[in-house]
């Protein structure tokens, strides 16, 4: 085996050298303006209040879920917006058979509730914090992603779409969409720098998280059988990797027997909710382009045209995807395939929002000076789009 030579001390300290000031580079060029625009962000929504005093919706509000119960209308409502107050109630009371709230997958409450030590037991604060914070280090990692893949220009482009983009505004609120995004990237990060060990436990989380958290097998598999074509051999590490979203449904389904006493009420308050709410998902072809050509509003739960373009363009995007980076897109495929077929196109614009090889293939599309305009004009219409569903989301009006 060839030796390594052993880096000197100045050299070793020539290279410590250099990585902090490549830290503070990304932080300045990424985390500082993501931090501010969040900020920004975060006043925005109260003071949207003041700004359109009019547009708040009393009738759901009052038929929301709210814990506790007895909470007055104060400011902090606008942030404990529709499923967060589902996911603050789990983290401070637990799963419940028989409760709408159980139909919520267990790993963001539970971070909640470590996250509200930190906060003095308040675990309104902590999930604000949490929510934000993991949003802001996913882009970091998405951003560190790309960059070594391709380019810190094409990076920068899809990164820019992204958090442009509709449905990113639910990475402002207590949702659970800040986590599983954060463990998604994280877990294409370590298995492209071959951490597959580390990849394994993003990808046990993964189903804990998300019930689409169980697809992560598919680039997995993926990347198991382009090794075995390398003619690499695969040992107890890639077992471990191909075995972990397994496990992590299995955890799902002990943590849901343990908590209710029953495995599947996860699962049953899903669809006892999509009954309630009259979502037929479409099964068959004709269901399906009844569905899809079905449009009644701009964006309402049912009809709305922004969630049918989205799906138009995601599936437009797909085979440009498939030729791009095959791991991609079939991690992108079920994100936004599976919604579709179990609940019909209701919050399309949220779900996309997790598929980040999307906006990976956008901002590829976009980027290059030549496309500079493009690229600005897209990211303002996109931006200010997200902004109008911001201020209804906030007022209780339907955004996703």
């Amino acid at each position: 085996m060839e030796a390594h030579p052993i880096p000197h001390s100045g050299a070793s300290e020539g290279y410590r050298e250099g990585f902090r000031h490549e830290a503070i580079r990304v932080c300045l060029r990424v985390l500082a303006p993501l931090a501010v625009l969040k900020i920004f962000l975060l006043v925005l929504v109260i003071y949207s209040l003041r700004l359109f005093p009019l547009i708040f919706s009393e009738e759901n509000y009052r038929a929301n879920f709210h814990w506790p119960v007895s909470a007055p209308s104060e400011p902090s409502r606008m942030y404990r917006t529709w499923d967060s107050e589902h996911f603050i109630y789990l983290s401070e009371e637990g799963y419940h058979a028989g409760e709408p709230s159980v139909a919520r997958f267990p790993l963001w409450p539970l971070c909640i509730r470590v996250g509200s030590f930190f906060f003095g037991g308040n675990h309104f604060h902590s999930a604000l914090v949490l929510a934000n914070l993991l949003s802001l280090l996913a882009f970091v990692a998405l951003y560190h992603l790309i960059r070594a893949r391709e380019s810190e220009e094409r990076a920068s482009a899809a990164l820019l779409v992204l958090i442009a983009f509709p449905g990113s505004l639910f990475y402002l609120f207590p949702y659970g969409e800040s986590l599983f995004l954060f463990i998604a990237v994280v877990f294409f990060l370590l298995q492209e720098r071959q951490f597959r060990l580390g990849a394994a436990v993003c990808a046990f989380l993964l189903p804990l998280a998300r019930e689409a958290g169980i697809f992560i097998v598919l680039p997995i598999a993926h990347f198991l059988w382009e090794r075995r074509g390398k003619g690499e051999r695969l040992d107890w590490r890639d077992a471990a990797l191909m075995g972990a979203p397994i496990a992590g449904l299995a955890a799902y389904f002990l943590w849901m027997h343990h908590a209710t006493g029953d495995a599947f009420a996860g699962l049953r308050a899903q669809a006892k909710i999509l009954s309630e709410a009259r979502v037929a998902p479409p099964l068959d072809p004709g269901a399906f382009v009844r569905a899809l050509l079905g449009w009644k509003s701009l964006h309402e739960p049912h009809g709305s045209l922004l969630d049918r373009a989205l799906f138009l363009l995601f599936l437009a995007s797909l085979p440009f995807l498939w030729r791009r980076d095959r791991r991609f897109f079939l991690y992108a495929l079920p994100l936004g395939v599976v919604p579709v077929i179990s609940s019909g196109f209701v919050s399309f614009t949220r779900h996309l929002a997790l598929a980040f090889p999307i906006f990976v293939l956008w901002g590829d599309w976009l980027s290059g000076q030549s496309r500079f305009a493009w690229r600005v004009l897209t990211a303002a219409c996109l931006a200010a789009v997200q902004l109008l569903l911001l201020i209804r989301h906030v007022n209780f009006l339907w955004a996703g």
